[in-house]
């Protein structure tokens, strides 16, 4: 009973706090923003379809030059798939340091309104995405820094297109082109296939998830995580915490740091 007193306390704490640092102590993915980064093979379940949200802790060195790639799942062509970024200053000078989602390549860039990360702080940011449904019924993109959203936007994209390609952290926007690196710290990285509720984005920003003793996903079923498809949480290792084990591998000189 005292174990189970002191667990509650920590999630009512973490739940409460208005900080905007992470809420627990662990190690972190450390980027260079030169050459390195994490993948992991192709599978369906970390294709973006008709509604998705990707989360994570950030903490930004800088945001000089090209784009800063986050969770980047396109192709060589540059036509499929999507990714989430925070914004250059060679890119865009007066969007530089803001989240970018771009769909099916770049055929399609979304930047949120409003909010800059500060450098050199942990932030949380996250994005969700809803498919409209049907042809002329807009998309619906909100972007979230610290568990309040910054941005809303509804508009006409075509459908997300997937494709068999890896799934990419912190750099590689293109596969082999390193101009995209991510220079900073991330931690905490989740993929819904579902957009999540603002109430759950706020509270559960700062509760680590330890699922190292689930063996069976389904036990998250009717769980406010039952849409969760991946998590990592980046201590010592790649590890997909859930789903088929889309373990993250360095690339580079990519490391863990604590």
């Amino acid at each position: 009973m005292r174990i189970n007193s002191i667990l509650l306390a920590v999630l009512l704490l973490a739940m409460s706090h208005e900080c905007n640092a992470q809420y627990y102590t662990n190690q972190y993915l450390s980027l260079d923003g030169i050459n390195d980064f994490l993948s992991t093979p192709n599978q369906n379940e970390i294709n973006f379809d008709s509604a998705f949200t990707v989360e994570c802790w950030v903490s930004v060195k800088d945001t000089i030059g090209s784009n800063k790639v986050i969770f980047s799942k396109v192709n060589s062509a540059n036509t499929t798939g999507c990714a989430l970024l925070l914004t250059g200053s060679g890119s865009s000078p007066n969007n530089a340091g803001r989240m970018q989602l771009n769909i099916n390549g770049t055929s399609n860039i979304v930047l949120a309104g409003g909010t800059r990360l500060s450098l050199n702080n942990w932030n949380h940011i996250a994005v969700t995405f809803r498919d409209g449904g049907g042809v002329n019924i807009s998309d619906t993109i909100r972007f979230y820094v610290n568990g309040a959203q910054t941005a809303s936007f509804n508009r006409l994209i075509e459908p997300i297109v997937a494709n068999t390609d890896s799934l990419r952290i912190g750099n590689c926007y293109l596969p082999t082109l390193y101009s995209n690196g991510f220079s900073g710290y991330i931690d905490d990285l989740r993929f819904y296939k579902t957009r999540r509720l603002p109430a759950f984005i706020s509270a559960d920003r700062g509760i680590a998830l330890g699922l190292e003793g689930i063996s069976n996903i389904a036990t998250l079923n009717n769980t406010r995580y039952a849409t969760l498809t991946s998590a990592w949480r980046f201590d010592g290792n790649g590890f997909d915490m859930i789903g088929i084990q889309n373990n993250l591998f360095l690339r580079n000189g990519a490391s863990f740091i604590s």
